[in-house]
């Protein structure tokens, strides 16, 4: 538990995800991704495991559903469906940085009726309905893939 959330830098092609400006990253106990450096100076994109940061997720989560997010003058709504997956197995530990990060990307084409948006530094995928701006679903890297 000693090196647990210790901060540690690692090259970017150790990692097996692409980082721009890849910098110091801290990592949890199981190896995942939980702050960059430099770019992503402060953004929490896994909670690694760990309780204390799993138990601000929900509240967070709570205002995406009801006021919804703004991310580069777009405003995004989590809906219920998505909302209730975030605290099922697989996605315990995404948090919303990681969910506004992707947002903040170019939206690709998906299947009919929504567009996806996939944040590049950890390959969580986020599912949107380009007409209603809802966020319908939310997939952890290699999920479903």
């Amino acid at each position: 538990e000693a090196y647990k959330n210790t901060l540690i830098a690692i090259p970017a092609a150790n990692l097996g995800v692409v980082l721009e400006g890849a910098g110091p990253v801290m990592v949890s106990r199981y190896g995942k991704i939980i702050k960059f450096g430099s770019k992503g100076a402060g953004k929490v994109y896994n909670a690694g495991g760990d309780a204390a940061l799993r138990a601000t997720r929900r509240p967070a989560f709570n205002n995406m559903l009801k006021n919804g997010v703004e991310v580069n003058g777009n405003s995004f709504k989590l809906n219920e469906h998505a909302y209730n997956s975030m605290f099922k197995s697989g996605r315990k530990d995404i948090m919303p940085d990681d969910i506004i990060d992707a947002l903040a990307r170019k939206p690709e084409p998906a299947q009919p009726g929504s567009v996806q948006y996939i944040n590049p530094s950890t390959g969580t995928t986020v599912f949107v309905n380009p007409t209603s701006k809802e966020i319908v679903g939310i997939w952890p890297s290699g999920f479903g893939k």
